[in-house]
């Protein structure tokens, strides 16, 4: 058990904090926390003036993105050195390679999504690509460096199982709670919707566009719609050129705090992830984000997502890749506005009471 006071513990990333994604957030959800109970601990981010980006690499060169992991595994190796802590956590496969561990320590790897499927989805590997040999054994030597590994659902965790033959914990993901919690509000005369994802084919945001343009041109005459899209990605160009129009903006990449600020001032946050071969949707953050910050969220109901909120009244779930259905779910809502904020009260209580940051340190890591 980790004792609450004096705690050396490590934290170990290769990607930029601040920033608007999954990993970041969770990161800063834990050091808030670490923080607010005095906990003593070290973030390591980014190592070194030269930031790789692997994850939303551009190019679909497995030896390119080869190349950025290997760099990424030499830097961490370089600038990390030895992990001294006695809990040291690991927020990606290269970190944990390129650390160096201390026999006194710990090691614990937090797994959000998978690294051979999710390059397959991206379409930088091929199945019968050489490739995915070297990948798989990327991905099995960053779990057997690990203690204890930690995955964001079942579905991960059975896959840690069935292509590792490695035990892993299922472990929900969390959300840092608003300083000041705002709550839901109905539509009245206008309406907010927030879509922050990375511009992937499996982060679905064609259905989620394509649902809007239904809605305005459902409803455009008796409401004002306004549509803020964050994050960036392959699908960034040609998607913000199909759906110009003077109610969508697309700001790009901007820090977690930004995106929470419109969260809190918006009616619909959509999560509309498709599966892509194997690949689906693990817990995403900004799904937890928006139900703290009193959004109605509308999410597909696969991986996680559907993990999280099926059957408990907390989300709305649709079909993915059915832009038609998450139409006529908004469409309800705001017609509804009794439904809307009994669906968007009870998303909010269950992740501040849930899955917060405090319960999650509080109760589960500094318990294993």
């Amino acid at each position: 058990m980790i004792t609450m006071k004096n705690l050396l513990l490590n934290i170990y990333t290769t990607a930029k904090i601040p920033h608007a994604g999954g990993m970041s957030t969770h990161i800063q959800g834990i050091v808030s926390q670490l923080i607010s109970q005095n906990i003593d601990y070290r973030l390591y981010a980014s190592p070194g003036k030269l930031y790789v980006k692997s994850g939303g690499a551009k190019s679909h060169n497995p030896l390119v993105y080869f190349s950025y992991s290997i760099l990424k595994i030499i830097k961490c190796f370089l600038f990390y050195g030895k992990a001294e802590g006695r809990f040291n956590i690991y927020h990606d496969w290269f970190a944990i390679i390129g650390t160096r561990k201390s026999r006194n320590s710990r090691n614990i790897l937090y797994v959000h999504g998978e690294l051979v499927n999710e390059l397959l989805a991206l379409g930088t590997l091929r199945k019968s690509s050489l490739w995915l040999k070297v990948f798989r054994w990327i991905e099995s030597l960053a779990l057997r460096k690990a203690d204890i590994i930690i995955c964001v659902d079942d579905r991960l965790q059975k896959y840690v199982a069935n292509e590792h033959k490695i035990t892993a914990i299922s472990k929900p993901n969390f959300v840092t709670p608003p300083s000041i919690v705002r709550l839901p509000v109905a539509p009245v005369d206008s309406i907010n919707i927030v879509i922050s994802r990375r511009f992937v084919e499996k982060n679905g945001i064609y259905f989620g566009l394509k649902a809007i343009t239904l809605l305005k041109d459902m409803i455009g005459a008796e409401y004002k719609i306004r549509v803020d899209i964050f994050g960036s990605g392959q699908l960034y160009g040609s998607l913000s050129n199909e759906f110009k129009n003077d109610y969508m903006f697309f700001h790009g990449d901007v820090s977690s705090e930004t995106v929470r600020d419109y969260l809190r001032r918006s009616h619909f946050c959509l999560v509309p992830s498709v599966p892509v071969d194997d690949y689906v949707e693990a817990t995403s953050i900004s799904a937890l984000e928006a139900l703290a910050e009193g959004s109605l969220l509308i999410a597909s109901e696969i991986g996680g997502l559907k993990q999280l909120f099926s059957g408990n009244n907390t989300a709305a779930l649709v079909q993915p890749g059915n832009s038609w259905e998450i139409t006529r779910v908004m469409e309800y809502c705001i017609r509804n506005p009794d439904y809307y904020m009994t669906i968007a009260r009870n998303g909010q209580n269950f992740i501040l009471s849930q899955h917060s940051s405090a319960s999650y340190l509080n109760n589960f890591l500094l318990n294993i």
